[in-house]
């Protein structure tokens, strides 16, 4: 009875934030995305406490109708670490939980477990968050199962950290298949096109609170090198800029209190 209260409390506080940042902003979707995540969160745990079996003893369990409706709603959602990563640790857990309970076989979860360990994997690695992605992988390959689809992961994974450790050792350097070329080669158009793109991508990344600072950087320092003559791009780097500086500022501040 005390975790149904304590969901129903959680998705009450959540639910008037949403309405807080329905009244406070247009862009409404963007800035409760992050609470519209945690209710995702909430209702698989209060599904799984009867689907898992994690607080009774139901014989008629079901793993694979679980993990199935898991993976369709992990296609709804925005497929980025900071988002995905969240409603993952919990799903992990979850199988944890129910195996260690006895209701479901300790096999079937550890494969459960290895295929969300190599999403999250995935997910960091394309993030570019390389030594997160190797802890996953480091914890999928313990579990000695699925050793295939651990092991091309594994394989993309080094390929993914040879290209960084070439490009860091060359001093990122310009070469003859370099992106730098490649963007010279692109027509004015294309690039001005691309480049508005990827300025609402990041719009709403930040609003969505999808990406670290430090990742947003990167994607407007990528931008910066297309040759756009955009005074919006311009813009929006000052913007950023001016927002970390005032976060560095009150933490400074903070600090000498």
């Amino acid at each position: 009875m005390k975790l149904t209260e304590r969901l129903l409390a959680a998705r009450e506080r959540l639910v008037e934030r949403i309405t807080a940042k329905t009244i406070e902003d247009s862009n409404t979707y963007a800035q409760a995305y992050k609470y519209i995540t945690n209710l995702h969160i909430l209702d698989e745990i209060d599904e799984s406490t009867d689907a898992l079996s994690l607080l009774s003893c139901n014989t008629t369990l079901k793993l694979n109708a679980v993990l199935s409706k898991w993976q369709s709603r992990s296609e709804c959602v925005v497929q980025c670490s900071n988002i995905m990563e969240p409603i993952l640790l919990v799903r992990r857990e979850l199988l944890r939980a129910s195996a260690e309970a006895g209701t479901v076989n300790r096999r079937d979860v550890d494969n459960a477990l290895t295929q969300l360990l190599i999403q999250s994997c995935r997910l960091a690695r394309q993030s570019g968050h390389l030594q997160i992605a190797w802890t996953f992988l480091v914890e999928a390959k313990a579990l000695g199962v699925n050793l295939k689809d651990v092991g091309m992961e594994e394989a993309r994974f080094e390929f993914q950290k040879a290209s960084f450790v070439h490009w860091h050792e060359t001093g990122g350097k310009s070469n003859a298949e370099s992106p730098d070329v490649l963007v010279k080669k692109t027509s004015r158009e294309s690039r001005a096109a691309f480049a508005e793109v990827q300025l609402l991508r990041a719009e709403y990344m930040l609003k969505s609170g999808a990406v670290a600072a430090n990742d947003l950087y990167q994607i407007y320092l990528s931008l910066q090198k297309f040759d756009v003559p955009s005074e919006d791009l311009h813009y929006r780097v000052a913007v950023f800029c001016d927002g970390m500086y005032s976060i560095d500022t009150e933490k400074i501040g903070e600090a000498q209190k």
